[in-house]
């Protein structure tokens, strides 16, 4: 048997080390994550994108009794195309939690002993990062360069937690996809 593991990078932070439009990203999905419907699981999630072109598109998770979900980074991805046609995203944000913890974004750092607290506790199992077919759906989007492609995630504790998806993708794609097939003709 060979064994293979992989190192994923991530960066946990503070509010004021996040760059403005992260900042901007994190705003777009507490906005959409207000419109989820999710009455089975009562965890809802909310997606922001930013393409390279500078335009952002949000999302949220829909869920319907034959758990025929429609995940929040689908959605953005969805009504980012839809209403510009194909292109490449740069970034994508995201903030989920229980239906009943709404809290809004931080506005001011966390004191600096109870961010080392919280980071140290951090374990990426309990890290709400896109699903397998959602990372798939933004490696499609990427151009091909999951490098370039930055991943956001806002904790409802205040911590932000920034990577890319090439970190946090499993090999260097999920499932190779022609960098060619989303070119606009």
């Amino acid at each position: 048997m060979i064994e293979l593991r992989k190192t994923i990078g991530l960066q946990i932070m503070q509010w004021s080390e996040l760059f403005a439009h992260e900042r901007r990203l994190l705003e777009f999905t507490i906005a959409a994550r207000r419109y989820a419907s999710a009455p089975y699981s009562h965890y809802t999630v909310g997606a922001a994108i930013l393409w390279k072109d500078g335009e952002i598109s949000s999302g949220c998770n829909i869920e319907n009794s034959v758990y025929n979900v429609l995940h929040a980074e689908k959605c953005a991805i969805a009504n980012g195309i839809s209403g510009n046609g194909i292109r490449r995203i740069a970034k994508i944000a995201v903030r989920g939690g229980p239906e009943t913890d709404e809290r809004p974004l931080p506005v001011r750092d966390l004191p600096d002993d109870e961010f080392q607290y919280l980071a140290s506790q951090v374990k990426f199992e309990n890290v709400s990062f896109a699903c397998g077919q959602c990372l798939q759906d933004i490696y499609e989007y990427s151009g091909g360069e999951p490098e370039n492609v930055g991943l956001l995630i806002c904790k409802n504790s205040g911590l932000a937690i920034r990577s890319t998806l090439a970190d946090i993708l499993p090999g260097r794609s999920m499932f190779t996809a022609d960098k060619n097939i989303h070119r606009k003709q």
